[in-house]
């Protein structure tokens, strides 16, 4: 049988991304970017190194009455939304067109 190393890659992620508090982040300590109708915080593999070869990002992202967040895709990444406070709704569009939509709250 084949060493699962050489079968999937190395999973290990590289020692000089490993401290003793690697996988804490403190994302609302960072600075918002601020847009016309909110403002997002962003964890990336550049100020949080444990997601090195993730091909993640953690975002924080404060939406005001009437805000949007912009269309976007992912077509090798993952997503995960959380609703803190408020109503959010969703549009969600596969690439063959088929859609869903819904509300998300923190008690849904």
């Amino acid at each position: 049988m084949t060493d699962d190393a050489e079968r999937f890659g190395d999973p290990r992620i590289p020692d000089e991304t490993i401290t003793s508090k690697s996988h804490l982040f403190q994302l609302g300590a960072l600075p918002p970017a601020t847009y016309d109708g909110g403002a997002q915080q962003q964890a990336h593999e550049q100020n949080f190194p444990i997601l090195t070869g993730q091909q993640a990002s953690i975002q924080l992202i404060t939406l005001q009455p009437g805000g949007i967040r912009e269309p976007h895709w992912h077509p090798s990444a993952w997503e995960i939304n959380l609703v803190t406070k408020g109503v959010a709704s969703w549009v969600l569009i596969d690439g063959n067109g088929n859609h869903e939509s819904f509300e998300a709250s923190p008690s849904r």
